[in-house]
């Protein structure tokens, strides 16, 4: 476990979710968190003085490098002139979680590249539609799905996430392990200002 730098970790997520996880795992729980909504902008809290480091998501098993905006991770942080100071491979464990039978489920919310992880999942239950918005609030990650699903109450809404996170919003696991990959990983890197 790396020592816990002296300002604010910028990351997304809230509890249990995977930057949350990684975060921990990499500086422990004694971590002074600034969370934030997006990637973009973990990453330029590091110009802008808000955060000594940003954790963030750059690579994942089935996906490939993160894109977001139109960019890759990796590359929204060279332009920002950012560098990696350490790097966590996080094992990814997707859940759907309900307060109703898979039966009764219509509609699954997450973030977008958790969604895309789980096509077979929704390639072979075509009546269940995903949602990476709720209104017109992008999802923010894993966590925030679950606990969507925890005030809404309702049974025919669903939430992929990490069963942790389920267990954390008191929302049931319906079936484990939902990704196209049972051996499913993240790397984070922990960015620094140059």
């Amino acid at each position: 476990m790396a020592s816990v730098p002296p300002g604010l970790i910028a990351r997304i997520g809230g509890p249990e979710s995977y930057s949350d996880k990684a975060t921990r795992a990499i500086f422990g729980d004694a971590a002074r968190i600034l969370r934030c909504d997006t990637i973009r902008e973990c990453l330029e809290s590091l110009p802008d003085g808000k955060a000594a480091c940003a954790v963030v998501p750059v690579h994942n098993a089935i996906l490939g490098d993160i894109v977001m905006e139109g960019k890759t991770v990796k590359n929204m942080a060279g332009e920002l002139g950012l560098s990696v100071v350490k790097e966590r491979k996080q094992r990814i464990f997707l859940v759907l979680a309900s307060y109703g039978k898979l039966d009764e489920i219509d509609i699954v919310c997450s973030i977008q590249p958790a969604l895309d992880q789980c096509k077979k999942f929704f390639d072979r239950h075509k009546n269940i539609s995903m949602a990476a918005t709720i209104g017109n609030k992008i999802i923010t990650d894993t966590s925030a799905a679950a606990e969507h699903v925890k005030h809404s109450g309702v049974r025919y809404t669903g939430a992929i996430c990490d069963a942790d996170a389920a267990k954390h919003h008191g929302v049931p696991i319906v079936l484990p392990l939902v990704a196209d990959k049972e051996k499913n990983f993240t790397t984070f890197y922990v960015y620094e200002k140059r």
